[in-house]
């Protein structure tokens, strides 16, 4: 996120991609999203990345043009504000994610990216998680191996919660 000692706000106009920071796998964002408004000056001393999973088009603005155009905005400041309390209740909700289980934190990992990314079913009330997100990225996100992710999954599957298709793709039971 940033080039030299420029900090940078990205607007992801298509695509998925993630944010991390070193290893670590933040958020997933897609169209329509702003990244960089907040996060980077977020964590002092650390970098953070947007990293493609699909094809991304990507608008890359100077964060002080940025911010000097919202606070000249009637709302600006409302809108910013905005932006920083849907971060930091995502980091929140990340670090609450901890204190479940590991099978709970996969399922409600799984239904947050199937009802942001996934397409619906509506006749089935199910989401199918995009084939981008595969088992390593998602056991990655969660800090689990891949083996214990194949585990819940499977568990998951047997109690009927989840789906999985001939190509492994992920369907989740509303």
């Amino acid at each position: 996120m940033r080039s030299g000692k420029v900090d940078y706000v990205y607007y992801i106009s298509q695509g998925i991609a993630f944010t991390s920071i070193g290893d670590q796998i933040m958020d997933f964002c897609g169209q329509g999203e702003f990244v960089g408004l907040v996060d980077n000056s977020s964590v002092k001393e650390s970098e953070f990345y947007l990293n493609p999973l699909t094809e991304l088009t990507v608008w890359r603005f100077k964060k002080s043009d940025v911010m000097a155009k919202i606070m000249s905005l009637q709302d600006g400041y409302l809108y910013y504000y905005n932006c920083m309390q849907e971060r930091y209740q995502s980091y929140t909700n990340r670090i609450m994610l901890h204190e479940e289980t590991d099978e709970q934190r996969t399922l409600i990992a799984l239904h947050d990216i199937g009802e942001k990314f996934g397409r619906y079913i509506q006749s089935l009330n199910r989401y199918v998680i995009p084939r981008t997100f595969t088992r390593t990225l998602v056991a990655d996100y969660l800090g689990i191996s891949r083996t214990k992710l194949s585990d819940i999954l499977s568990k998951l599957k047997k109690e009927g919660r989840i789906s999985l298709n001939e190509r492994r793709q992920i369907t989740i039971h509303k």
